[in-house]
């Protein structure tokens, strides 16, 4: 029981929090932005968040007490980054206690492609609602919702099963 408990209390490097976003997903939603990120992507608009050493630390049930406060008010929290999957430990610690706490939907923005995903983080899979994957490309661009370039595809978990939308 120690080494739950220890768990929600461990800290996540943070570039940022935005408690109330309509731009990240749909509808109201917590945005969580991991620091650190190894992709590089050109014309990245969250160039900041690269360096692993840099932004602050969070311990995750903060981050889900103050979800608490909103709990009302959103449809979920929505992780990006940086790379969320670069703190993989931790982003699978907050994804479950949020859905143990709250109940509602999560959704993923990471460079990885969703085969890389399933093979090296599957568990993952089983408590994200949405996974966008690839990275950003500058001189791919797109008109779709949430994604920067047109090569990102939008996942969507139907039962146990994840499929392309939109």
């Amino acid at each position: 029981m120690e080494s739950q408990k220890s768990q929600k209390f461990e800290n996540i490097r943070l570039f940022g929090i935005r408690p109330c976003s309509l731009i990240d997903g749909d509808g109201m939603r917590y945005a969580v932005f991991f620091q650190g990120c190894k992709h590089y992507c050109d014309g990245c608009h969250n160039k900041e968040s690269w360096d692993e050493n840099e932004g602050y630390e969070k311990p995750i049930q903060d981050i889900i007490d103050d979800i608490k406060t909103r709990k009302y008010f959103i449809e979920g929290i929505s992780i990006s980054g940086g790379e969320p999957l670069l703190q993989y430990d931790k982003l699978l610690t907050l994804c479950k206690e949020f859905k143990k706490q709250l109940n509602k939907s999560i959704y993923v923005w990471t460079g990885y492609e969703m085969e890389y995903i399933k093979k090296h983080y599957p568990e993952l899979l089983s408590y994200a609602d949405e996974i966008f994957d690839g990275k950003f490309e500058i001189n791919n661009p797109t008109k779709k919702m949430y994604r920067g370039s047109n090569n990102q595809q939008r996942w969507k978990k139907e039962g146990n099963t994840w499929g392309i939308i939109d």
